[in-house]
C-alpha cells in the first residue's frame, strides 16, 4: 500500500473490493446486517491469512509481510523493487 490518496492505494483497494464483491456479495443475500458483517469478516480473514496471492510469491499477505519484516533493510528494498 502507498500513501493515503496515492495511486497504489487506489489500485489495491479496487482489486480487493472487486474480489469481495465477486466472491461474496454477488453470490449471497443476507437476512440482516449482522449476517453480512460476519460473512465479510470471514472473507477478510481468509483473504489475508489463508488465500495465496501471486503478487506475494504465492504466500498469504500476512506471511509475505512477515518475511519482508524479517529481512535486512537493504534486502527488503531489493525485493520490493523487483
Amino acid at each position: 500500500m502507498g500513501r493515503v490518496g496515492s495511486a497504489l492505494d487506489t489500485v489495491a483497494s479496487e482489486s480487493f473490493n472487486s474480489t469481495l464483491e465477486w466472491e461474496v456479495l454477488s453470490r449471497q443475500h443476507f437476512a440482516n446486517k449482522d449476517e453480512a458483517r460476519r460473512e465479510i469478516a470471514g472473507f477478510i480473514d481468509h483473504y489475508n491469512n489463508r488465500r495465496r496471492h501471486s503478487s506475494c510469491e504465492m504466500m498469504t499477505p500476512v506471511a509475505y509481510e512477515q518475511v519482508l519484516a524479517d529481512q535486512p533493510a537493504d534486502q527488503a528494498a531489493e525485493t520490493k523493487a523487483a
